[in-house]
């Protein structure tokens, strides 16, 4: 048995539909991403308030993707 050659239909929201057998694909787009969590690392050499990082967890707005981002 062999799968189906979608044949993907008009964009509704952030999907695209198959005409065939309906499965979906979200739909390619730029991300908006807006920062849920940060964490700053320190060294305990440093002096005190010194950071060595900054470590963002960011997530799309539009397609829900998790991205982490280290900032030197």
């Amino acid at each position: 048995m062999f799968g189906c050659k979608h044949k993907f239909g008009k964009v509704e929201g952030q999907y695209q539909y198959c005409e065939k057998c309906g499965v979906a694909r979200t739909v390619p787009h730029e991300h908006r991403w807006e920062i849920i969590n940060k964490f700053q690392r320190t060294n305990r050499f440093t002096k005190p308030g010194d950071f060595v990082d900054m470590t963002y967890v960011l997530r799309c707005s539009i397609c829900g993707k998790i991205e982490k981002k280290v900032v030197d």
